[in-house]
């Protein structure tokens, strides 16, 4: 069974054990480092999921208290905008008794001063017009007296809605908006029927309201400066609107957003809420509507959702603002541990594949090497070579002079190798006095003159402690991919090579033979012979003396 640490130190008195890097990889982290990074990752996960749905949650009830608020206004705006109407309703039916009595047909001029009497007592009216139940216009405050008075009669459009009006049964009606018409801007017509006494239409009152009079209507309204406030018929056309935008196209066609897709498709709705892109502004907008108790129309008010939302994050900007602080804080803290437990791990994967004294790679470092140059020779066809070094009778000099004297000699060893190699080739320690050097695409007759570069190496002596040590080493040499396809059969074939070469005298090198294996073979049967006769007790002692006879 192939042991869990590996002999790293030079000799035996410094001998330390470090562990495999297999065993690092499998080796669980910290726990402590791990479960407290855990829980920080936990924490931090967690605290976003709750940040997220109280953000929600909190911009929900913002929106309802805000559309709320709206719902009140618009309830208001229904309640003075019915109340401002009523009071003109009012007005216009007293005037009617008035000019009935004064019989201002015979004589319709005779009817100017009253109507600009009316005018000036009704701030929202922009002109007042007496027309005759045939829709002809007899007088009209907004065309000075003795001109000619337009005749609209032939305009359907106008005809339709004047006669429509005609009929009504209420005190008074409201028309679309309308440019012109007497009157060179946007504006709405308010009407009253004024009867004879067989209940027919004797002639009718007009006042025209311009569209940018609604602050007459809601100036007492506690509104936002980006509140918009208007009065919409159910058919989605705008009757008032403040602030007035656009005139031209928000006032002359029905509008497309959605509250006038609410009250196209429920026609009766009296109130409700609502959220979307308005047609009037291109905002999406949050808003309230409220039906006029007496008329075809609902008060609307409405709010841009990022008001809503400035609103929110004022209001929740500081808890919001720590909780993401904290958060980070958590944060920096996990990625902190993780990036110092992260460079711990990167520097024991380091150590375990670095000889602790020399520096050089290890056993674990020029094995993966080998297997990369292993592939990369089947793959281009080349060649590569192995050598095995072993120093001569170490042990001796270790012995005599001491470890420190020994982890000097090595270090020495280590660096004159280092000299004479190319900087792509290998040179790794494998413990103890074993080095491997990695040559790549090398040819077979420049093998011999790497080997005699190494041995040439150790001819000078080496300088230790004060004192002149001598030695050599032996090298066993192999061919890759040609002596063995994977490291272990490379390694076991060079170390082969390297005892023939002892085995010859030392202070040389052999390359590996077949034969070589061979030998191996008997080797480690012989050992395996040993070792069960032990075992088993099968060794016998037997005693023969020599005697001399002479």
């Amino acid at each position: 069974m192939r042991s869990e640490f590996a002999l790293q130190a030079p000799s035996g008195e410094n001998a330390r054990l470090i562990p495999k890097p297999d065993m690092l990889k499998r080796e669980p982290a910290n726990a402590f480092s791990r479960a407290l990074r855990g829980w920080l990752g936990g924490s931090i996960v967690m605290g976003f999921l709750l940040l997220s749905i109280w953000s929600v949650k909190s911009w929900q009830s913002e929106s309802r208290d805000m559309q709320a608020n709206l719902a009140i206004q618009a309830g208001m705006a229904a309640r003075s905008s019915q109340a401002v109407f009523d009071k003109l309703g009012a007005s216009m039916e007293l005037l009617g008794k008035i000019l009935k009595e004064k019989k201002v047909l015979s004589a319709p001029e005779d009817a100017r001063s009253l109507l600009l009497e009316f005018q000036a007592t009704h701030l929202g009216t922009e002109a007042v017009a007496l027309i005759s139940p045939s829709g002809k216009m007899l007088v009209n405050t907004a065309i000075p007296p003795g001109s000619l008075m337009p005749d609209f009669r032939s305009n359907k459009e106008y005809l339709q809605s004047f006669l429509f009006d005609l009929n009504n049964t209420y005190s008074y009606s409201i028309g679309r908006n309308q440019y012109g018409m007497g009157l060179d801007k946007w504006h709405f017509p308010v009407r009253h029927v004024v009867l004879d006494g067989a209940g027919n239409p004797l002639f009718v009152i007009q006042a025209a309201i311009p569209v940018d009079k609604g602050p007459l209507l809601w100036s007492d309204l506690p509104l936002h400066a980006e509140s918009r406030v208007g009065l919409m018929r159910y058919d989605g056309r705008i009757q008032l609107l403040w602030p007035v935008v656009n005139p031209d196209r928000n006032f002359s066609e029905p509008q497309s957003g959605e509250l006038a897709s609410i009250l196209r498709t429920n026609p009766g709705i009296v109130a409700g809420a609502y959220k979307g892109k308005s047609s009037i502004d291109g905002l999406v907008r949050i808003g309230a509507y409220a039906r006029l108790p007496e008329a075809t129309m609902v008060a609307f008010a409405s709010l841009p959702e990022q008001v809503v939302m400035a609103r929110w994050w004022q209001h929740n900007s500081v808890l919001i603002v720590s909780f993401v602080a904290y958060l980070s804080i958590i944060g920096a803290i996990s990625l902190m541990l993780g990036s110092r437990e992260k460079r711990h791990t990167q520097e024991l994967v380091a150590q375990s594949r670095q000889d602790t004294l020399t520096g050089l790679p290890n056993r674990l470092a020029i094995t993966e090497l080998t297997q990369l140059e292993i592939a990369r020779a089947r793959r281009s066809g080349s060649r590569g070579l192995v050598y095995y070094l072993d120093l001569d009778r170490f042990k001796d000099i270790n012995d005599s002079l001491g470890h420190l004297a020994g982890d000097a000699l090595l270090l020495q060893v280590a660096g004159r190798l280092r000299t004479i190699l190319r900087c792509e080739d290998k040179l790794a320690r494998l413990g103890g006095d074993e080095f491997l050097v990695l040559v790549a695409e090398k040819r077979l007759e420049e093998a011999s003159v790497v080997a005699e570069r190494i041995l040439a190496v150790f001819e000078t002596p080496f300088e230790v402690l004060g004192n002149q040590v001598k030695v050599s080493t032996s090298i066993g040499i192999c061919v890759l991919p040609d002596d063995g396809t994977d490291v272990d059969t490379l390694l076991q074939h060079a170390d082969a090579a390297m005892y023939e070469a002892k085995h010859h005298g030392r202070n040389r090198y052999a390359f590996y033979q077949a034969s070589l294996g061979e030998k191996i073979q008997q080797r480690l049967k012989l050992r395996e012979d040993f070792r069960r006769a032990l075992t088993k007790q099968e060794l016998v002692l037997h005693y023969q003396p020599l005697v001399d006879l002479l």
